[in-house]
């Protein structure tokens, strides 16, 4: 297993054995991606291979299908067979309070995290599977927010060597703005809410 884990955050030791397999090497990457979607393994290293592997265009289809499967995984596994597990553990009024991410908010909540991943993937697609998001809300939701890590860290593959540094440094200040964003919806949501109440 510690060597799985290994591999799984080795960018190098990944485009390897993807090379050395071929077309199965995309059937690998799929299936690793979707195993990052359901648990806490990280992603990056994967997506990045991808691109490195397979060009920015492919490996980000690829990874973004990926992606979206194993979150739907995760979201039906919850949805099926989570809500009386965590009821078991927070009780009915916890399983309310979750319940309350739905509907538009919810959605929109869920786009936020998705486009600055600051809570882990897997988390988030259980946490919508608890909620009372609708499938195609969710769907909407994870689609549209990976959506621009997804091609970033496979044009980042692809194009890893050849970034001059001030890319690097415009996709800092990027992060750094969308973090500054993020910070401000959710100070604005609060204030609404606590003027709503």
């Amino acid at each position: 297993m510690t060597e799985f884990l290994s591999i799984c955050t080795d960018v190098d030791a990944l485009v390897v054995w993807y090379q050395s397999l071929g077309l199965w090497g995309m059937a690998v990457s799929a299936f690793m991606m979707i195993l990052c979607a359901l648990t806490v393994l990280p992603a990056e290293a994967i997506a990045i291979a991808n691109g490195m592997v397979y060009g920015p265009i492919w490996g980000a289809v690829l990874n973004w299908v990926s992606a979206l499967i194993g979150a739907n995984l995760a979201f039906g596994l919850a949805r099926w067979k989570g809500q009386a597990i965590v009821s078991a553990i927070i009780g009915h009024k916890g399983l309310q309070a979750l319940d309350s991410f739905s509907g538009e908010r919810g959605m929109g909540i869920l786009l936020m995290a998705r486009l600055i991943p600051l809570v882990p993937f897997f988390a988030l697609n259980y946490a919508g599977g608890l909620s009372g998001l609708k499938w195609s809300q969710f769907n909407v939701a994870t689609a549209v927010g990976i959506a621009p890590l997804v091609v970033a860290l496979s044009v980042m593959g692809d194009r890893a060597l050849h970034l001059h540094w001030s890319v690097w440094l415009a996709t800092v200040v990027l992060l750094m703005g969308l973090l500054f964003l993020l910070k401000w919806f959710v100070v604005s949501s609060g204030k609404s809410a606590t003027v709503s109440a």
